[in-house]
C-alpha cells in the first residue's frame, strides 16, 4: 500500500509492505523493489536545475520503506508543485530587471504577474506500472526462496 504523507512541512511517500511479505524479504531486497518507484518518480519530476529530482531518496523502514525529499528547501518546493500556487506579482529582488530566454531571444521585465502553478503540476507517487513491477519483485523474491 502506497501512501503520501505531508508532516511536519515535509512530504513523503510511506510504502506499507504486508507483515506475512516483509519477514521473507532481506533490506537489501526491499531496498531493490524500492528502487523501481524512485526511477519512476524521478522520471516524471518536473527538471530545472536537476536539485528537486535529485533529492529523491529511499529508506527501509519497519513497515516497509518509504520515499523521501533530503532537504527542507525541496520539500518546500514540492509543496507548491503538488499544490500549486495562485496567480501573483513577480519583480527581481538583487536586479533591476528579470531576464529570460524566449523562442524569439531574450526577454526582460521589472515585474510581472504570473498565472501561478496548477494544482497537481506533480504527483509525487509512483505510476501503476511501476507499482506492478515492485509487486512483481516482492512476489519473485519471496518465492525464488
Amino acid at each position: 500500500m502506497i501512501v503520501q504523507v505531508r508532516q511536519g512541512g515535509r512530504v513523503k511517500i510511506q510504502v506499507k509492505i504486508p507483515k506475512i511479505k516483509l519477514k521473507k524479504l532481506t533490506p537489501k531486497q526491499i531496498e531493490e523493489a524500492l528502487s523501481i518507484l524512485v526511477t519512476d518518480i524521478k522520471r516524471n519530476t518536473p527538471v530545472d536545475t536537476g536539485k528537486l529530482r535529485g533529492s529523491i531518496r529511499k529508506r527501509k523502514t519497519a513497515n516497509g520503506g518509504e520515499i523521501y525529499l533530503n532537504r527542507k528547501r525541496n520539500n518546500e518546493v514540492a509543496e507548491y508543485l503538488i499544490d500549486g500556487t495562485k496567480a501573483h506579482w513577480v519583480r527581481p529582488k538583487k536586479k533591476k530587471a528579470l531576464a529570460w530566454w524566449t523562442g524569439s531571444g531574450m526577454a526582460f521585465s521589472t515585474g510581472h504577474k504570473v498565472k501561478g502553478i496548477r494544482k497537481g503540476y506533480w504527483k509525487f507517487q509512483p505510476t501503476k506500472s511501476a507499482l506492478n513491477a515492485f509487486m512483481s519483485r516482492i512476489k519473485h523474491f519471496i518465492t525464488a526462496k
